[in-house]
């Protein structure tokens, strides 16, 4: 009799051990709980095209041809989880390379308008490409809510595709910075691209940015170098121009004490176009 209650036991701490369970948003912006089941089996992507608040038209199938993962996050701007945890998805897309190497990183809205997505990104320090009602958010997030063989919980839900269309549907959340990583390197890809003709932003210091501050790069080829200085909604505001410097590792000062306090994204550029991007948060 004590076996038998004692294997009960057992097999019921193992069964509650196994059921992760989480807060999501439902339709209205309303927490619900839901429980979270590792997806084991493989899943074909669906293939969507989206606008991105850019104005740049972006096919999924295009982009995985081209060796490529896509991390598809589907929010609402009204989504007090995909607010909660919006910083942290903008550190995963930096540290991967913002978009310039073979990770990406696509936010799709299911109900809101550019403005609305654009305003959304500003408030929330997001910086990787985002599409609204005005770029076909409603039918992406319909083909991806209504995949067969998955369980669609809330928002916000993030999906890894892979070059080979193999989907990771509903992973890393609660998100943490680093936990998209396995998922890309079981897609065989990872961060920034390697290739002999990339040049590297090392380190911004001090951070926050509250005066001058400091940009350790690497130029893997000798040649013209500028660096460039986006505001959230991708809008250039200032550029600085370096001249033809050597190959390898240099030391830059920027005058960021001319800038207001806020989020930014800091770009390379050699004369290879040649390029990468980093966040940065200045405060005065």
């Amino acid at each position: 009799m004590k076996k038998l209650l004692l294997i009960s036991l057992l097999l019921i701490s193992i069964s509650l051990a196994a059921q992760k369970t989480a807060f999501k948003n439902n339709t209205n912006g309303l927490p619900i709980q839901v429980q979270l089941v590792e997806n084991s089996s493989k899943v074909t992507s669906p293939d969507i095209t989206i606008t991105t608040t850019d104005g740049t038209s972006r096919n999924l199938y295009t982009v995985l041809g081209q060796g490529k993962s896509v991390l598809i996050d589907l929010f609402f701007t009204t989504c007090s989880y995909c607010i909660q945890y919006a910083p942290i998805v903008d550190q995963a897309y930096v540290a991967s390379g913002s978009g310039a190497g073979n990770v990406q990183f696509w936010g799709i809205s299911d109900r809101d308008n550019n403005a609305a997505v654009i305003a959304y990104k500003a408030a929330h320090g997001v910086s990787n490409p985002c599409a609204g009602t005005d770029g076909g958010g409603a039918a992406a997030t319909t083909a991806f809510s209504t995949i067969s063989g998955t369980s669609f919980t809330g928002w916000p839900t993030y999906s890894i595709v892979c070059p080979n269309k193999t989907l990771y549907f509903d992973v890393n959340y609660p998100p943490t910075a680093t936990g998209f990583d396995v998922h890309f390197t079981n897609c065989g890809t990872s961060g920034i691209d390697d290739k002999s003709n990339t040049s590297k932003i090392i380190n911004v210091y001090p951070v926050p940015i509250n005066s001058n501050s400091f940009v350790d790069f690497y130029l893997n080829k000798a040649g013209r170098c500028s660096f460039m200085i986006f505001d959230m909604m991708g809008k250039q505001i200032a550029a600085y121009e370096l001249g033809k410097l050597a190959e390898g590792n240099h030391s830059f000062e920027f005058p960021f004490v001319s800038l207001p306090n806020g989020n930014y994204i800091l770009k390379i550029q050699t004369d290879n176009d040649i390029s990468q991007n980093q966040k940065i948060v200045i405060i005065h």
